[in-house]
């Protein structure tokens, strides 16, 4: 029986550390694509105009 529980226990600690690993890496590249964005800026992401989408099926598409 307690080696059931040991072998829980380090599944448990192997998950933990498995998922700080992955949380530290995901924070990073989060870090990486703001970065990237504040010396590139994107002109369709709309921060420097709004963005209008018509669909074909539009009434400001029909003619008068």
């Amino acid at each position: 029986m307690k080696s059931k529980n040991i072998q829980k226990k380090q599944k448990h600690h192997n998950s933990d550390k498995e998922l700080s690993e992955l949380k530290k890496t995901i924070f990073e590249e989060a870090v990486n694509v703001r970065l990237d964005y504040e010396e590139n800026p994107n002109e369709d992401t709309g921060s420097l105009q709004p963005l209008v989408v018509i669909h074909q099926n539009s009434e400001f598409l029909e003619e008068e």
